[in-house]
């Protein structure tokens, strides 16, 4: 098992400001507008945000952590039974860190907590937008730097899953 920490920064940390800690890895977050594929995404449609990192089988598993929870229970840290971490970010953060001005994009902040094993190769990434318990949208899983650089960034796309357009408009 592979030994590893990541915290959640949200966007007011005195990190994310100009204080004396790391600056966070930035993962902006793209809700697909309908020009890559499929039918555009409302982010006034997703209950639910899930980033999940998932080390290369090789590394094996994650080690398993407790739950973490920030901002009042709106977001989550968790390693799965399957060895994977995950963020879940709630409707409530949602609507605290993204506006309408923010268009269909909005950036999840990730630093280190502790120091990671640098032979661990480069896990993957992936986003998934759920409405209710149900998947409607995620992105390709890519593989990411490891561990997370500091400063670093990376943009990732969601696509709606279906052809229903309904599922990621709200309608």
């Amino acid at each position: 098992m592979r030994a590893w920490f990541l915290a959640f920064a949200t966007l007011l940390t005195s990190s994310a400001c100009g204080g004396d800690g790391p600056t966070p890895f930035a993962l902006t977050v793209v809700a697909d507008d309908g020009s890559v594929a499929g039918p555009p995404i409302s982010l006034d449609a997703i209950d639910r945000v899930q980033v999940v990192i998932t080390p290369q089988s090789i590394d094996g598993r994650f080690a398993p952590t407790a739950e973490r929870v920030f901002e009042g229970g709106a977001a989550t840290t968790r390693v799965t039974a399957a060895g994977e971490w995950v963020l879940t970010l709630e409707r409530a953060w949602l609507d605290e860190y993204t506006s309408p001005t923010s268009g269909r994009s909005f950036v999840v902040l990730l630093e280190r907590e502790e120091a990671t094993d640098g032979a661990t190769m480069d896990p993957s990434l992936r986003v998934l937008f759920y409405r209710g318990t149900e998947e409607v949208a995620k992105s390709t899983p890519r593989f990411v730097e490891w561990p997370l650089p500091e400063g670093g960034t990376t943009s990732v796309t969601v696509i709606c899953d279906g052809d229903d357009a309904s599922l990621c408009s709200g309608s």
